[in-house]
């Protein structure tokens, strides 16, 4: 691997948590995931013990790719596991800048006990050559060598001079399909995702509604920026069929609460509608504040 490029290998703990659906891709930074036996309780990105809330990267700075309470991993006849890491990294040009086989090879052998297989990481770093604006194509697999089980991240970056990092985040899941998180002093309640049809064939809508959220103004969702996107089965981006509307409202149960509707027109005649993921995201105008929801129905 190029001496341009850090990668070393730690083992930490998360808390959040994971879909069981096969493909899918995760809020916040956008990760996408192909699973092939291989699946763990939650994956997430941090840099220096925070949460990466985009998919930028600042340059000179390590950040962990985790994968917590690994499962799918086959135990020898002593009971430890032989994990491994595969990673590749593209340039812009999809050209190779750094590969290595498996980040554990210096381990072979050894393997892992139940007490010690809690969680495997990946710690990289950009260094040397990259400049900010710079595009890069991260592929990461996680596998075991007793078997066929993998999983594999599909996670692109942009090379920044900034940080994208919170200490607090609130998250929601449902085994229904959503996963959502959000950053900046914002507080989840309730989310929903709906098909909503008007004079339905004439219009189909993939819903997203967050209710009841505190941290969050509606001055401030209409001051921000928010973007949309729709990916089918094999998590490859759909073109929109027309323009997503948002729309943010107030309730009030003792104290302010706000409501944010985000409506993805669908195809109404497209017959795979229904097993389209929808993602929403939005940043507020300094981009202190996030909030990303994905979903995809069961």
């Amino acid at each position: 691997m190029q001496r341009s490029l850090l990668l070393l290998l730690i083992f930490a703990f998360l808390a959040s948590h994971l879909h069981a659906q096969k493909n899918g891709i995760l809020p916040l930074t956008g990760i996408k995931y192909f699973r092939e036996g291989v699946w763990g309780k939650s994956i997430e990105v941090t840099i220096n013990g925070n949460t990466l809330t985009g998919n930028q990267i600042p340059m000179n700075a390590d950040f962990d790719l985790k994968l917590t309470y690994p499962t799918g991993f086959v135990a020898d006849a002593k009971g430890a596991y032989h994990p491994g890491i595969k990673v590749l990294l593209l340039n812009a040009r999809k050209d190779t800048i750094a590969f290595s086989p498996n980040m554990f090879s210096e381990s072979k052998g050894i393997g892992f006990t139940s007490a010690n297989f809690k969680s495997l990481t990946a710690t990289l770093g950009y260094y040397e050559k990259l400049k900010p604006g710079d595009t890069i194509y991260q592929y990461f697999t996680f596998f075991d060598t007793k078997s066929k089980n993998k999983l594999t991240l599909d996670f692109p970056v942009t090379i920044t001079d900034s940080l994208q990092t919170r200490e607090m985040l609130y998250t929601a899941s449902s085994t229904s399909g959503y996963n959502a998180a959000a950053c900046g002093g914002i507080q989840l309640k309730k989310i929903e995702a709906y098909l909503d049809s008007i004079y339905y064939p004439k219009s189909l809508y993939h819903s997203l509604r967050s209710a009841e959220m505190l941290g969050i103004t509606t001055e401030e969702v209409n001051k921000g920026k928010y973007e949309v996107w729709l990916f089918d089965e094999n998590m490859k981006e759909i073109p929109l069929f027309n323009e997503a509307k948002q729309y943010a409202a107030k309730t009030f149960t003792g104290r302010e609460e706000i409501n944010i509707l985000v409506q993805i027109p669908l195809n109404p005649i497209d017959t795979k509608n229904k097993k389209y993921t929808a993602r929403y995201r939005w940043e507020s105008g300094d981009g202190k504040k996030v909030l990303d929801i994905v979903n995809k129905f069961w």
